[in-house]
């Protein structure tokens, strides 16, 4: 297995543990915040699920594709840090800002060309 291999799999791997984690908390979604660590576990597993599919794949513009959509998770991430201001807003609200921001960076990225990018 290459190195890329055995990343995808871990990261795999940590996107399971995520899932499984979320589901425990929501198990006990009573508790003040369980329901922003859902979200940034959530986040985290789709971050970590697309990661490992950008690195698993074997064309540029596969790559691209999966590393814009990483940038959905990465956004939830973001906002469940300020937990605060994820309590005033709807979920639907919520949902379709971390839609419109993450189409942005998508496109951002497809716009860059490859000898600008950092790798």
């Amino acid at each position: 297995m290459t190195q890329a291999e055995w990343c995808s799999a871990l990261l795999l791997c940590a996107g399971v543990i995520y899932l499984g984690l979320a589901a425990f908390v929501w198990s006990n979604r009573k508790v003040t915040g369980s329901y922003a660590l859902i979200a940034m576990l959530l986040g985290v597993k789709v971050w970590s699920v697309c990661y490992a599919l950008e690195l698993a794949s074997t064309s540029v513009p596969d790559a691209r594709v999966w590393a814009g959509l990483k940038y959905v998770g990465r956004r939830f991430v973001d906002d469940c840090a300020d937990a605060e201001r994820l309590r005033r807003r709807p979920f639907p609200s919520r949902l379709r800002l971390q839609l419109e921001l993450a189409g942005e960076a998508a496109r951002q990225i497809r716009k860059t060309r490859e000898s600008e990018q950092i790798s």
